[in-house]
């Protein structure tokens, strides 16, 4: 943990698989890797040590479904998860399970690991995989109320998915262009859905790093989300448009609790700060790859800290439009209900998050966008 904190990745990952060696049968350890492959972006070795724990401990239970349950479907998954749209044949009573029951607080690390399984194959777009998992899932994790418990992260971003994935997606194509969407959980709207841009079809790439804030990006922090971000961000080739979108955390806690700390006299001072390092990180990401960088409005979900995000907003858009190299999407005008500051209920998802469908208002902020270069 202390290695992971201070941003050791790579020492991290040592342990950590030295401690599974010990205790291959520990689903906690297992997770823990995981979630270590995800930091350093290894998606493809995430999934094939979860697979394995899966296979080599099918008696776990988890309610009344053993971890055995899993691998018929996982085995029909290629090694290579990227993109892999492969059309699995589920067997009839993965879908049709009833009575499956709750699970036990002893049994949350292997929930966790399935919730996990399912994060790593969306990210990476195996949708048809994704699918695959969440009927059993759906109701392992209904009426649980698992956001109050130490698997929240892991839950939320199943329930997420989950929903999302109720939005049919167009077929991906053969070899996509890509348009890569940087953010913490707020990239899963948008991903793998095709949009136009400068006169072709684009799908939108989600880059996801996990809790990331605006404060962790700083150059002086080791805070391991920092180092998911710039993994993730090694993945995308030189030149490629990329859609930032981070700061929804620090608007939500950081911010409120640094001025509650004295850190800052004010919000606006908080802001102001959190502005600065912001555009200076994405600045030095345009000198080092030369991406064509957009930068997407927080968004301004959540009823409590909406008056925090659009102050933020109007700061960070100020601070975007007098920077070369960057532009701002305007979106807020159509997020927002008319002549209130109420959240256009059109896009509401989960209360957290946004609808997918708002991607045809990310089409036309792009094509505006362009418009004013």
């Amino acid at each position: 943990d202390i290695l992971r904190e201070w941003g050791a990745l790579k020492e991290t990952l040592q342990l950590v698989l030295r401690a599974y060696e010990l205790s291959p049968h520990d689903p906690g350890i297992c997770l823990y890797l995981v979630h270590t492959y995800e930091i350093l972006s290894k998606h493809n070795e995430a999934f094939l040590e979860a697979r394995s724990f899966l296979i080599r401990n099918g008696n776990l239970q988890i309610g009344r479904v053993s971890c055995s349950h899993f691998i018929p479907v996982l085995q029909l998954i290629t090694e290579e998860i990227y993109l892999n749209n492969t059309t699995l044949c589920i067997p009839p009573d993965f879908e049709n399970q009833e009575n499956i029951g709750k699970a036990l607080d002893s049994e949350f690390q292997q929930l966790g690991l399935l919730f996990t399984l399912v994060k790593i194959l969306f990210v990476k777009g195996a949708l048809n995989s994704t699918k695959a998992f969440i009927p059993v899932l759906d109701k392992l994790h209904k009426d649980r109320g698992l956001h109050l418990t130490l698997l929240r992260n892991e839950a939320a971003f199943f329930s997420c998915i989950s929903l999302v994935m109720e939005v049919p997606f167009s077929p991906l194509p053969q070899n996509p262009d890509f348009i890569y969407f940087a953010s913490d959980s707020h990239c899963i709207s948008p991903a793998w859905r095709t949009i136009n841009y400068q006169e072709k079809p684009h799908v939108i790439h989600p880059l996801l790093a996990t809790g990331v804030k605006i404060w962790h990006i700083r150059k002086e922090s080791s805070f391991y989300p920092k180092f998911a971000l710039l993994n993730a961000l090694k993945e995308v080739p030189n030149d490629s448009t990329v859609i930032f979108n981070i700061g929804e955390i620090d608007c939500r806690e950081g911010l409120l609790r640094a001025v509650d700390k004295c850190n800052y006299d004010s919000v606006e001072e908080a802001i102001e700060t959190i502005v600065s390092i912001y555009i200076d990180f994405l600045k030095e990401q345009n000198e080092r790859h030369g991406f064509v960088t957009f930068v997407h409005p927080i968004l301004p979900v959540l009823k409590e800290t909406r008056n925090v995000v659009l102050q933020f907003n109007e700061k960070l858009k100020e601070a975007v439009e007098s920077c070369s190299g960057l532009q701002w999407l305007e979106l807020l005008d159509v997020l927002l209900a008319k002549q209130t500051c109420e959240f256009n209920s059109e896009y509401h998802l989960d209360g957290t998050h946004v609808h997918p469908k708002y991607v045809s208002l990310l089409e036309k902020a792009l094509k505006d966008s362009l418009k004013d270069v």
